[in-house]
């Protein structure tokens, strides 16, 4: 027991990389040296892939992780639900709740709406840097603002975006409790891009992605789809149909900029030269 929760500080480290500017090369190799048995292809070097693949064939380090990540970071005092755009019919009644990848479209869609004649109603927000959303579960109820918006039915779509670990335990839990009280409530949960294109190179920085090749992006996509993205799918098909109907949706965020990445490669993309350009980090 002692040395699987030292493995879980090891991968959890690896997760909050962008907060502490650690070097998840460093975490990977020192798991590996716990985990012999973690190195599925023998190659004597521990993959982010296959430390996800590890945790998920051993649900004890699972569990113990979710709970290593959950309570210690609380959002600040929920803002006050703003009403429909005056002059507008009010549309969906809206929750973000999210990490740093997806917290900013709470900014972008009040102008979408309103420029689409839909009357944007905010039902709050919640945000904890690369946390997964089994992070915002554990936060406490009285500062739990997603919980509370849901308990109290005033959320119609909902908003999560997981990170890393698959399956998360916390868009199973915000989805369960919101149809108690909603049974229309819809959930969008983003399918991020691989932060630092997958890459465990302390070295890799922002500009390093102009160096992809369509290749290289292929074979980033492919693993990308046939590892996380696919994990994610089985939990959203397993979640709706203990739910009775497609409720969840999973939003491609990732093939989304995959996608505008080729563009930029292709020189099909107006007024951006660079793959480096559509970054602000090696995030």
């Amino acid at each position: 027991m002692k040395t699987a929760i030292v493995f879980l500080v090891l991968l959890f480290s690896t997760h909050l990389v962008s907060a502490q500017k650690a070097d998840p090369a460093k975490w990977l190799d020192r798991a590996l040296k716990l985990f012999p048995d973690s190195d599925a292809d023998k190659d004597g070097k521990l993959s982010l892939a296959e430390a996800l693949k590890y945790v998920e064939a051993h649900p004890e380090l699972e569990e113990l992780l979710a709970k290593k990540g959950g309570g210690a970071r609380v959002p600040n005092a929920a803002p006050p639900i703003t009403p429909a755009t005056p002059g507008l019919p009010p549309g969906p009644r809206i929750f973000v709740c999210a990490h740093s990848f997806m917290i900013y479209t709470a900014k972008f869609l009040p102008p979408l709406a309103t420029a689409a004649g839909i009357g944007y109603q905010d039902a709050g927000q919640q945000m904890l840097g690369g946390s997964q959303v089994i992070q915002h579960w554990n936060v406490p109820d009285e500062k739990n603002r997603a919980k509370a918006a849901l308990r109290e039915g005033k959320v119609d779509v909902l908003t999560l975006s997981p990170h890393m670990l698959l399956p998360d335990a916390g868009i199973d839990n915000f989805t369960k409790l919101g149809l108690e009280k909603n049974p229309n409530l819809r959930v969008l949960v983003q399918a991020s891009w691989p932060g630092r294109d997958g890459s465990s190179d302390p070295s890799f920085t922002n500009q390093s992605r102009n160096e992809a090749t369509a290749e290289s992006l292929k074979q980033m996509h492919d693993l990308y789809h046939s590892t996380w993205v696919k994990a994610l799918e089985d939990q959203v098909t397993k979640l709706n149909a203990s739910s009775g109907h497609d409720c969840v949706r999973i939003v491609p965020v990732g093939d989304a900029v995959m996608a505008l990445r080729q563009h930029v490669l292709n020189g099909t993309a107006p007024g951006i030269k660079k793959q480096a350009d559509l970054f602000r980090d090696s995030l």
